[in-house]
Parts: structure tokens; C-alpha cells; sequence
């Protein structure tokens, strides 16, 4: 209401007014009720970050106990002040597997804003072109209908934007997505922002963040914030995958046009997972499917939630075929497959099952998983430079088997090994990671 009411200063005042006083007074009038269903949408969505967060909080409280003690070393925030646990409290919770509550998660939240929204003030994004799309979507529709000149005026512009940014990044991504993105790649916050925002884009997830939401009443709560969360973590882990592997893309050119570049590869890619996908992978989704319809979202939207996990693979995918479509067929059958052949997909199921006593632990186990999808698209570029581009997919990868059968059946003894384990530690899984990097070359 007060940035309306700056916006529509600037009009009633000055040499030549566009609105008189009256005129002023009656538009306020009139947008009373899109200003009230603007704010009530903010505050659904914070309460739904807050729920996002108690979701699996037992499990985030080492991350949620660095993030607190970030603010307390770094940001002068006082525990005591905020009534945020203490040191031997989250100890004591950790014993007992419980996590922040719900009112220490607002202020936890509350206070990500304040940090994220004054780091991406200090920096160029709040004026990429793409960020003007957050700052007329702040405005009703009576407004951004006849005074967009004097909303891109804004003497807030930046700070409203750098505001409705932060938002985004902390209601759909979670109070510690800056901290934890920052923590595994040393990135700065510019390009952290930027690469999720484009992956944002890229995979088109507003719609299916809306699609979910529109089931309030009609699925379980639980069932939406689980699938929220699985959005979340897909974005954290093509963001990773952005900041370590192509911070230059991001760099490049404004987010709409590297988001429309990119997002033309990744629909070729969700067009082409039918047929590349081995086939234990497609019942695995089709099982996925079947458990998402019984959560209670609709068959569509249960398809949707199913082909995310391939979807993590999907920059990988769109590297090694040079973002030329012809080729992502090709290449997406190869590298799915390889995950298949080679036990990428099972190596990553049991480190996800591994669970970190510690946030560096946990961020351990991570690394060895992302540089599992490194080397499976090592492998991949290496199918494809050594075999005959003529023949189809599979008979390329099955001919490269064939050169390299004495490593592969090398690995293949440690595998079966391995696989008669109830369950693999981090050593194992760092091991078999190493032996397959060799394979790579």
C-alpha cells in the first residue's frame, strides 16, 4: 500500500499531473480488493514456506543450526533476542530427532529475507531486464494497465524487486538455500540467484508450482508439500549444477534469452525420455506415478512429478549433445542407459540413503553424488566420440562395452561385492565413484 501510494505521488504532483487528487483517491478505493488478495497471497505463501520447512526440519536441523550460527558470527544476530534455540538446545533436539519449531522456522525465514534481499540489492540482477516482470506483477492490474512508465519510475524499484526476488528464492526454495549453494560451490550470491531463477524458467515450474497449489482442499496438504520439496530439491541440484560446471552461461546474455535457449532443450529432452529411458527406469516411473495418484494429486500432474528425477540429469544431458536437438535423442539414450549398465542410478540410491551425522557430512555425501552425474556424462561424451555416429544408441554402447570389457568387468566384481551389503558407507560409495572416474579417463 505504501509503494501504491510513492507510485501515485509522483502522479498528482509536479508541473503537469497525470491525476488529480480525486482521481487518486477513487483508484485506491477501487483496488482495495486486489490489494487485500495480493497480500493474503504473501502471507500464503510464507505460511506455506514455514510448513515446506517443518516438513522434514529433524532431518535440516544441522543446516538450519549453521545457518543460525552464520547470522549470530556474521550478522550480529542475537539468539537470546530472536528466541532462537541455543547451542546445547539443538544438541539435545539432534538426540532426540527433533527439529526447529514452527515459530523458530518464521524467524529463521524472516531473517533469510532481510540477509538475501540486502545481497541481491548490492548487485546487478535487480536491473536485468527479466526483473521487471516481478515488479509489475507487485502492482494490481489498474495500475500496471494504463502507468507502467511510472512503475518502471519506482523511486523503490530496485528494493521492491530485490524483494519480490528474495521471496521467491525463500518461500519456494527454503531459508538455507543461499547458505547451503554457497557452502558447496563458493559462488557468489549474483550468480547463485541467477542460475536458479534461469532453472526456474527453464523447466517452466511456475505452472506446475501453481498446479499443485490449486489442489488445497482436494489433496492432502502433506501430499503438495512433498512435491513442493521434490521441486525444490531438482532446482538446488541444476543450480549446483550451473555454478560448478558453467558459471559463463550465466554471465552470458539476460536470463529470458539464456532461459528460452535452454528451455528449448530441456522440452526436447522430456520428448525424448520415452525412448530413452532403459526400461527399469520406466517402470520405476511408472511406479512413481502410481504413488503420486494414491498421495492424491491427479494423473497429470502425477506424470509430471514422476519424470522429475530424470530431469536432474537434464543439463548433463543437454551439454554433452551440444544443445543441438538432433543430437539430445542420442545423447540422453546413451547417458540414461549408462546409468543403468554401469549402476550410476543404484550408487545414488544408497548414498541417499546414507544419512549425514553432521551439515559436513551430509555435504560429503552430496559431492560424491553430484560427481557421480560428472562422470556418468564423462562416459557418455566418450561413448560417443569413440563409436560410429551412424549406428543407433544402444549399438554404440554396447560396441563401446565391448572395448573396455576388462574395466568393466573389473568394476563389476566390486559391484557385486558391494551389493551384497545391507547398505554401503561413504567410503564404499567414494570408492566405487573413484573406479568409475578411471573408467572416464
Amino acid at each position: 500500500e505504501v509503494n501504491i501510494k510513492i507510485l501515485l505521488q509522483d502522479l498528482t504532483s509536479g508541473a503537469k499531473p497525470v491525476m488529480t487528487m480525486k482521481q487518486r483517491n477513487t483508484l485506491l478505493e477501487a483496488m482495495t480488493g486486489e490489494v487485500a488478495a495480493l497480500v493474503l497471497r504473501d502471507n500464503y505463501h510464507q505460511s506455506q514456506a514455514i510448513s515446506m520447512a517443518e516438513l522434514d526440519a529433524p532431518e535440516q536441523l544441522s543446516t538450519h543450526a549453521r545457518f543460525i550460527d552464520v547470522l549470530e558470527q556474521k550478522h550480529k544476530v542475537k539468539r537470546s533476542v530472536e528466541n532462537l534455540p541455543a547451542a546445547t538446545e539443538i544438541e539435545n533436539r539432534a538426540a532426540a530427532h527433533k527439529g526447529l519449531t514452527r515459530s523458530e522456522l518464521a524467524t529463521v525465514i524472516c531473517l533469510a529475507k532481510i540477509r538475501v534481499t540486502k545481497d541481491l540489492l548490492a548487485t546487478a540482477l535487480p536491473d536485468d531486464p527479466l526483473a521487471e516482470d516481478w515488479l509489475m506483477h507487485y502492482f494490481p492490474d489498474p495500475i500496471r494497465a494504463k502507468y507502467v512508465p511510472a512503475i518502471r519510475r519506482h523511486r523503490l524499484r530496485r528494493e521492491i524487486i530485490a524483494a519480490q526476488m528474495t521471496a521467491s528464492i525463500v518461500n519456494r526454495l527454503g531459508p538455507t538455500f543461499m547458505m547451503t549453494v554457497m557452502d558447496k560451490t563458493g559462488a557468489e550470491i549474483e550468480d547463485i540467484a541467477r542460475a536458479a531463477f534461469l532453472v526456474r524458467e527453464s523447466l517452466k515450474l511456475r505452472p506446475l508450482w501453481y498446479a499443485i497449489e490449486a489442489l488445497d482442499g482436494l489433496a492432502p496438504a502433506r501430499s503438495q508439500l512433498k512435491a513442493m520439496k521434490q521441486i525444490a530439491k531438482l532446482v538446488e541440484s541444476l543450480t549446483l549444477w550451473f555454478l560448478r560446471f558453467d558459471v559463463a552461461a550465466l554471465r552470458s546474455g539476460t536470463l529470458a534469452d539464456s532461459s528460452r535457449k535452454l528451455g528449448a532443450c530441456i522440452d526436447t529432452i522430456v520428448d525424448a525420455l520415452a525412448g530413452a529411458l532403459p526400461p527399469k527406469r520406466r517402470r520405476r516411473i511408472e511406479d512413481q506415478v502410481l504413488a503420486w495418484q494414491e498421495a492424491g494429486l491427479p494423473a497429470e500432474l502425477a506424470r509430471m512429478m514422476a519424470h522429475l528425477g530424470p530431469l536432474r540429469s537434464s543439463l548433463d544431458v543437454c551439454r554433452i549433445a551440444g544443445c543441438d536437438k538432433k543430437q539430445i535423442p542420442t545423447a540422453a539414450t546413451v547417458f540414461y542407459h549408462l546409468g543403468e549398465d554401469l549402476h550410476f542410478d543404484w550408487l545414488r540410491e544408497q548414498g541417499r540413503a546414507l544419512s549425514g551425522a553432521s551439515f559436513w557430512q551430509a555435504e560429503a555425501i552430496d559431492g560424491v553424488l553430484g560427481q557421480l552425474y560428472a562422470t556418468q556424462a564423462a562416459i557418455s561424451r566418450r561413448v560417443l566420440a569413440e563409436t560410429d555416429a551412424k549406428k543407433d544408441p544402444l549399438s554404440r554402447l554396447r560396441a563401446w562395452k565391448e572395448k573396455n570389457v576388462e574395466a568393466l568387468h573389473g568394476f563389476d566384481a566390486i559391484l557385486a561385492d558391494m551389493r551384497r551389503l545391507s547398505q554401503l558407507d561413504l567410503a564404499m560409495l567414494t570408492l566405487a565413484e573413484q573406479r568409475l572416474r578411471q573408467i572416464a579417463g
